[in-house]
């Protein structure tokens, strides 16, 4: 029986691959990750970044890019489950980020495209701007295909963070 797994998701879910010999090393994509991390240590603090794309092109999979191929500058990824409430995130970072490091670890967002919980959403972006004030080894990647979602996401993080918690060139389209 072959297994071809078509989405990048899926080798990650699944223990039989090691899914740093599956990635490619995209130079213009990590050039967007080392600028980010270069952003990040001129504020002295942590980041929310967008990967902006479409479904498929690769946004989740230059996430894990970064951490195989930067590793002078990542330390990992660290993946919040997507089915975790948004209110709950924060508890779940507290405890899965508890340790500052010298590295940047990347914190990946995925699976994330709409949500009815608007008032849990300001929370987490208003807790998420106070972790990552505190924060110079965080990077919060945010992947996203909508660009109405993104829009809506953009006007509460600039209206609770301005221009340090994600500033504008923390938008990375992923093509």
């Amino acid at each position: 029986k072959i297994f071809i797994p078509n989405r990048f998701e899926s080798v990650l879910e699944d223990s039989r691959f090691e899914y740093s010999a599956l990635l490619m090393n995209v130079q213009s994509d990590l050039k967007k990750f080392e600028s980010l991390a270069n952003l990040i240590r001129v504020q002295n603090g942590g980041i929310l970044a967008f990967l902006i794309g479409a479904s498929g092109v690769g946004k989740t999979s230059s996430v894990y890019s970064a951490s195989v191929f930067l590793k002078d500058q990542f330390d990992g990824v660290v993946s919040v489950p997507p089915e975790m409430a948004l209110r709950d995130v924060m508890k779940w970072l507290q405890v899965s980020i508890s340790i500052k490091k010298e590295k940047i670890t990347l914190v990946l967002f995925d699976g994330r495209e709409v949500t009815d919980d608007h008032i849990g959403l300001k929370e987490l972006i208003s807790s998420l701007n106070q972790l990552l004030r505190r924060r110079n080894d965080l990077l919060f990647v945010w992947p996203t295909t909508d660009s109405d979602w993104h829009s809506e996401l953009r006007d509460i993080v600039e209206k609770v963070g301005g221009s340090n918690l994600s500033p504008e060139e923390a938008d990375v389209y992923i093509e």
